[in-house]
């Protein structure tokens, strides 16, 4: 795999997992924030598993 990927890779991951912590941590009541917080946390979620499969197959 070619280095540039790899690194690409490397950072989005723990970039991504930023995102769903600070969502998880974040002491949200306003209902338009709660439901973003979900939002970005599922798409988050969706995105490291497709890394994580490219990552996987580009081995």
């Amino acid at each position: 795999m070619d280095l540039a990927q790899r690194q690409f890779i490397a950072s989005m991951v723990p970039h991504h997992s930023g995102a769903i912590l600070m969502c998880r941590e974040a002491q949200l009541s306003d209902p338009e924030l709660v439901n973003l917080c979900q939002a970005i946390s599922d798409g988050q979620r969706a995105e490291i598993e497709q890394m994580n499969r490219i990552a996987a197959r580009l081995r």
